[in-house]
């Protein structure tokens, strides 16, 4: 049970960076660009 309470947890924690790096990459760069729209789809 703890191996699973683990695995999850550092499956949460990838995900929270992930939308965090496309979020700020998704700032950043220029609106309707190709790296802005591919950002958004991830």
């Amino acid at each position: 049970m703890e191996l699973t309470t683990t695995l999850f947890l550092i499956l949460h924690i990838a995900a929270g960076f992930t939308a965090l790096g496309t979020g700020l990459s998704a700032i950043i760069v220029r609106k309707g660009s190709r790296p802005h729209n591919r950002s958004g789809l991830v």
